[in-house]
């Protein structure tokens, strides 16, 4: 696998950047699901129980008038990958004038910042739904997990000034349009990219989570919405025969999802 993918949607250049590949076992992903259910549907799809692979795909996009990086990734203090594999594709991160952030988990925000906390993007505009940074900021939520407040300082509140805040469903800039996506965090967005790809984020975080959008990860935030979020956004895709893009989808990230009784599938490629 390379440091980058590049293709094409709508007429506009993209471009996947690895920013690495990990592996967690099934429970992780498919929380609570039991072992006579989830075995043969792993199986069937060539997948290890005490091994799923999971990637870190954030996404360029160049629509002709900006220059967009959606999630940065692990950034340097977790071993990101995302300014090395940019650089190999010819990107320069002083050229980016957008970074949308999907949701504040630290393998989507630490690429935010360098390791002496200047922005990582510094003629860019940084994007964030607004119940997404109330949440994750808030004295109740840095103080369930205080170890996490110097990451959360660095990469969220000491650069607060370059941040615009996404309310609703909103085009945040030309051609990119912000879906609300709740679920896997309070405000978590998705993304439609020049009418033809809809980044997920992590509302899906499996490929499987189309077939099975009732199947948790142990990182939702709130169990009860994601299925129904999930939901929306792939009877969208169909509807409307949208590419489907996951951060943790298999590198380079996108493909078709197609209906399956009252579910769907998802098969990388164009």
């Amino acid at each position: 696998m390379t440091g980058f993918h590049r293709f094409n949607i709508g007429g506009v250049t993209a471009v996947t950047i690895n920013d690495g590949q990990f592996a967690r076992p099934a429970e992780t992903f498919f929380k609570d699901v039991p072992a006579a259910e989830i075995e043969p549907v792993l199986a069937a799809n060539g997948l290890a129980r005490d091994a799923v692979p999971s990637w870190f795909d954030p996404l360029y996009v160049d629509t002709g008038q900006h220059k967009v990086i959606v999630d940065t990734g692990n950034g340097p203090e977790r071993g990101g990958q995302l300014m090395t594999n940019l650089q190999a594709a010819g990107i320069d991160p002083a050229d980016i004038d957008a970074v949308m952030i999907t949701h504040a988990h630290g393998d989507h925000i630490g690429g935010n910042t360098t390791l002496d906390g200047a922005l990582a993007f510094p003629n860019a505009r940084y994007y964030i739904g607004l119940e997404e940074w109330d949440y994750w900021t808030s004295e109740e939520v840095l103080n369930l997990r205080p170890e996490r407040i110097p990451f959360i300082k660095q990469n969220l509140l000491n650069i607060e000034s370059a941040f615009t805040f996404v309310e609703g469903e909103v085009e945040i800039v030309p051609g990119i349009r912000a879906i609300p996506a709740p679920g896997h965090t309070p405000g978590h967005i998705a993304l439609v990219v020049v009418g033809r790809l809809l980044h997920v984020g992590d509302a899906l975080h499996q490929p499987l989570h189309a077939e099975y959008p009732d199947w948790i990860a142990v990182f939702d935030t709130l169990p009860e919405t994601t299925p129904v979020t999930r939901r929306k956004l792939m009877k969208m895709a169909v509807e409307q025969e949208l590419l489907v893009y996951g951060f943790h989808f298999p590198f380079p990230g996108y493909g078709r999802v197609t209906p399956k009784g009252d579910t769907w599938t998802w098969q990388p490629g164009m």
